[in-house]
């Protein structure tokens, strides 16, 4: 009968223990599936602890040695002590006559024996090798980039732009540190997503327009708040006032609407806060011309405040969110330039990221059958055992789940081991 047995715990509970349990639940039950089980973890440490694990017990088993898993296997099993230590006996000396044959690796490793089964239909050539330095390739697609200015039009005048764009805002004109940065993104699993479902831009005219468009809402918005601030300024000058007729001067309310005069910031603090609340709060109470000062408030001053507040309340939200696009876009703009510098050197050095693995797998088994993908493989997997599964991130599990499917079909048994407490692959 099929079972997936999802084991939730926390560390130090034992799920390493459970995991060694069902392995050789397993191939107790039938030796012979040894090369049919694959059990996988995230580290090629704790690949090698477990294959240690499951060997140093199944040599207690078959050295008539005490066991802590005798008990449970007896009773899973149904089997005789002496069947359960002859069968441990012919399990290890398969595993040891036959140790590439034993199933426990790292989800990579897994994924890469898949991937080199199907170099013809990745259109990959022989020998091509895994790169683990991932910073490195990056490193060198972001320089040739570089060096394509002057030579591309279209990459220069975009590049001269995010450079101008920078100075602009007071940044530093040095973009390609920054580029390396944000070029790590290329080879995050959301990006990839992304890029599958048809990312393209290369129509970096459309994204000018683009720009423009975003660049004159924003600038519209400052001036608009800008006329507020310079119109509080008229209003006070015809009054014969100054800024130190108000309330904590230049750090109060008259100082807001010099900020916004000279589009230092718009963003009211507490201050003025309280100040749209309470007209009071605009002048001191020992100043001589108070009164004098709060009727021209009420009549002119607070009703101008209030109309900032509006139009900030109205329009902000969509000035921030432009200011997010406009912050980011010049390196949306060049983003297909990188992918087709980093497949230029994958191509020139005959090598496949780690980061490519999982993609390049998710598009086989989404367009194949198991029993295909087994024959390709040249071995047939009936039990599935993923370790720390709460690490698993969308696309691995993507690839694991039509050959779970298949195994549950068949009426296999699988085990998934994880603590949702300890998952880290959405925070890095």
């Amino acid at each position: 009968m099929s079972k997936l047995t999802i084991y939730s715990a926390s560390a130090g509970s034992g799920k390493t223990y459970t995991l060694t349990e069902e392995y050789l639940n397993l191939v107790i039950k039938q030796p012979s599936n040894y090369k049919h089980v694959i059990a996988v973890t995230f580290t090629n440490k704790a690949t090698e602890e477990m294959k240690q694990r499951i060997i140093e017990k199944l040599s207690e088993l078959a050295n008539n040695k005490p066991c802590d898993h005798l008990d449970q296997l007896k009773f899973h099993t149904k089997f005789s002590t002496l069947k359960i230590r002859n069968n441990a006996k012919e399990v290890l000396n398969s595993v040891l006559h036959n140790y590439s044959a034993f199933g426990v690796s790292t989800i990579d490793s897994f994924f890469q024996k898949i991937i080199r089964s199907f170099i013809k239909e990745l259109g990959l050539k022989g020998g091509f090798s895994i790169e683990l330095n991932q910073s490195k390739v990056l490193d060198s697609t972001v320089d040739q980039l570089f060096n394509n200015i002057g030579k591309e039009n279209r990459i220069t005048s975009w590049i001269l732009d995010y450079v101008k764009t920078r100075v602009e805002s007071g940044k530093s004109w040095n973009i390609q540190d920054n580029l390396r940065v944000l070029s790590k993104n290329i080879l995050n699993e959301e990006f990839k997503l992304i890029e599958n479902k048809g990312f393209n831009n290369r129509d970096i005219d459309q994204l000018k327009a683009f720009v423009k468009q975003l660049e004159s809402y924003n600038k519209t918005f400052i001036n608009d708040l800008k006329q507020v601030g310079l119109q509080f300024s008229e209003i006070i000058q015809a009054n014969h006032l100054s800024i130190d007729d108000f309330s904590s001067k230049k750090g109060g309310i008259a100082g807001y609407f010099l900020k916004l005069a000279t589009e230092k910031d718009y963003v009211p603090g507490i201050k003025i806060k309280q100040a749209l609340e309470d007209t009071e709060k605009w002048v001191n109470k020992t100043h001589t011309s108070r009164s004098i000062i709060l009727n021209l408030v009420q009549d002119q001053l607070h009703p101008l405040l209030q109309q900032a507040f509006e139009y900030i309340n109205s329009k902000e939200e969509k000035y921030l969110t432009n200011k997010l696009i406009l912050d980011n876009i010049y390196i949306f703009g060049v983003y297909n330039d990188l992918l087709t510098e980093l497949k230029n050197y994958r191509d020139e050095h005959n090598i496949l990221m780690l980061s490519d693995i999982t993609d390049m797998l998710n598009n086989i088994i989404g367009n194949n059958h198991a029993p295909f993908i087994y024959e390709k493989v040249g071995a047939h997997f009936h039990h599935f055992l993923i370790d720390e599964f709460q690490d698993t991130s969308r696309l691995q599990w993507s690839n694991f789940k039509p050959l779970i499917e298949n195994s549950l079909a068949e009426g296999n048994e699988n085990l998934i081991v994880g603590d949702v407490k300890q998952a880290i692959y959405r925070w890095r």
